[in-house]
């Protein structure tokens, strides 16, 4: 009997964790925004976040059939739609709730029913309101079911959070870059005032 044992190795795996790189948002939104078109069948998803700059929420990306409307999606914090995702942290379906729609100012009335938004989706970080996800009908026809929105509020609830993420690195690399270069320029005036003092 043999007593030696063979000793299986495992070799490692190699891990591919996603790179948040330039545009790396940009990347984010696009994927986002084509496996929900997909997925649901919706004809248009428009993602709407948060400019603290500017202090509104305004459409980042879109995907489907009505991408121009895109710049149409433009809203304050005090706009009744914000106001009511911000209260409610719930999906809207817009064709189901038509009591809550009534509830919107006229432009947001007509700014649903011109590119046809069936659903919106709240994005939520922190008990914050970054954005909101706008679904417009699906293209067979049929409404979204209750499964479909609970699984869009989890998703929605994931996905604010990796875009809060990708914001931030994007602001880190942005500042990084910035002290890179003013450090760079630091260096090049203290070796001109040396130069400047031998001669």
């Amino acid at each position: 009997m043999d007593s030696r044992r063979t000793v299986l190795r495992r070799t490692p795996c190699p891990r591919r964790y996603p790179q948040v790189k330039e545009g790396g948002l940009d990347q984010l939104l696009d994927n986002l925004s084509a496996k929900l078109r997909e997925n649901l069948n919706a004809e248009t998803v428009y993602v709407v976040l948060f400019e603290p700059i500017t202090n509104r929420y305004v459409g980042k990306k879109a995907k489907g059939n009505k991408e121009r409307s895109l710049t149409e999606f433009n809203f304050s914090h005090s706009d009744n739609l914000i106001r009511w995702l911000t209260v409610n942290r719930c999906p809207l379906d817009v064709t189901k709730q038509s009591a809550v729609v009534r509830f919107f100012s006229t432009y947001e009335q007509e700014l649903l029913t011109r590119v046809g938004v069936a659903l919106i989706v709240p994005l939520i970080v922190v008990n914050r309101l970054t954005g909101a996800l706008f679904l417009t009908a699906k293209a067979d026809g049929t409404s979204y079911e209750s499964h479909e929105e609970n699984v869009l509020s989890l998703l929605a609830n994931h996905t604010a959070l990796a875009i809060e993420h990708a914001l931030m690195y994007q602001f880190q690399e942005s500042r990084l870059k910035k002290m890179f270069h003013a450090d760079q320029l630091a260096t090049v005036g203290e070796l001109a005032a040396g130069a400047a003092h031998e001669i």
